[in-house]
Formats: C-alpha cells, sequence, structure tokens
C-alpha cells in the first residue's frame, strides 16, 4: 500500500499522469517484491492501469490473507 500511494504521488509529482498505461505499469512492476512477481504470472492483466491495479490489488490481499493463514 505504502508503495503504490508513494508511486501515484512521484507520478503526479513529475507530472507523468498521462503516461502511456503500459509505461505506467512498467514502472510499477519495477517496485514489486518477487513474491507479488511469481504470483502475478498466471493472472490475466487488463490493459487499463486501473483495472490492473484492482487486479493487483486483489493478489497482494490474497498472498497477506495466505501469509496470515501460514501458507
Amino acid at each position: 500500500m505504502v508503495y503504490f500511494t508513494e508511486f501515484e504521488h512521484s507520478l503526479i509529482a513529475i507530472d507523468r499522469v498521462l503516461w502511456p498505461n503500459r509505461v505506467k505499469r512498467l514502472f510499477l512492476e519495477s517496485g514489486f517484491l518477487k513474491e507479488l512477481r511469481v504470483a502475478l504470472i498466471p493472472v490475466e492483466k487488463p490493459e487499463n492501469f486501473e483495472g490492473y491495479v484492482t487486479i493487483i490489488w486483489r493478489v497482494v490481499l490474497d498472498l497477506e490473507w495466505g501469509y496470515s493463514k501460514g501458507y
């Protein structure tokens, strides 16, 4: 959550909010932990950035739930 909030603030601060979706995704993904990268491999990802972020949040929540249950 902290990472994504900082990412959004950085986009706004450097006036890159209007970057193409693919570019924003690449920059966002560059800061993902290995566990998240691996968990996202089989997941279908939408093209638009907002939909992509929604999917990321779902996977993050699933990972956190799994960790809290000891999986």
